[in-house]
């Protein structure tokens, strides 16, 4: 498996990169509905601070029940049958259209590690890669979010440390 995975790993990446460059982003939603829910709600806002030029939100037909696709950047593409292989893994057409459409930042918002996000975040060649920390993620992902152990919310904590590296060099959060 590790053989497979590390066949399309990326080279390094600065992540200075997602101030220098126009950012196309994938949001993957996690499957669960409630989940789903309380994920949709940073999209906004972390569309907002990326000054993202066009988003794909992706995710099971239920979980994107919730987008509010308003912004004529944002595409919203459920993961239905005809997006999978039998087997689960995301299809060659789905792959192939994120990939033309040169997303260069991936977030995964699943709380635990799921295989169909994971590997269409990794197929889709965007450079940097971004989940909530799980071990399991670590050949897949190149930036894993520590998640405190408070009530705070994982969602707006992946938010929080987006927006701490997407701020200008000119105004650091110290």
């Amino acid at each position: 498996m590790h053989t497979w995975w590390g066949r399309y790993r990326n080279a390094a990446f600065n992540l200075s990169d997602i101030r220098n460059r126009p950012v196309r982003l994938l949001i993957c939603l996690p499957s669960s509905s409630e989940e789903a829910r309380k994920a949709t709600e940073i999209i906004p806002e972390l569309v907002a601070c990326l000054d993202a030029e066009a988003v794909f939100v992706v995710g099971e037909p239920r979980a994107v029940e919730f987008c509010d696709p308003s912004d004529a950047r944002i595409t919203v593409v459920p993961l239905d049958r005809s997006a999978r292989w039998w087997f689960g893994l995301p299809s060659f057409a789905i792959v192939d259209r994120l990939s033309e459409a040169g997303l260069n930042l991936a977030v995964d918002l699943n709380p635990w590690a799921e295989l169909l996000p994971a590997v269409l975040c990794q197929r889709i060649g965007a450079r940097i890669r971004l989940c909530m920390d799980d071990p399991q993620r670590g050949r897949v992902f190149n930036v894993r979010v520590l998640i405190a152990e408070t009530h705070d919310s994982p969602y707006a904590r992946m938010l929080r440390v987006v927006q701490a590296v997407a701020r200008p060099a000119s105004h650091p959060r110290i």
